[in-house]
């Protein structure tokens, strides 16, 4: 309930979806602007912790985890 609770919670306070849509996003991203790639982990990384915490239930290992699907998805844009 709490990962829910969150994930709804941030994605009405997370002004980046309103500012630039997944698409619009991907798009900066592939022109260059690597460093956007901030407001993907920004709007990301509380949804992805709540995921892995229901699958792994190991704050240590989830961050792990963590890191490595960021640089992952970074690689493979």
């Amino acid at each position: 309930m709490y990962c829910k609770k969150i994930a709804s919670e941030n994605d009405k306070a997370n002004g980046f979806n309103v500012v630039l849509p997944r698409l619009k996003l991907k798009t900066a991203l592939l022109q260059g602007g690597k460093n956007l790639y901030a407001i993907i982990v920004r709007r990301y990384n509380q949804r992805l912790y709540c995921i892995g915490m229901s699958i792994i239930n190991d704050d240590i290992e989830i961050e792990d985890v963590m890191q490595v699907t960021y640089i992952n998805a970074y690689e493979n844009l």
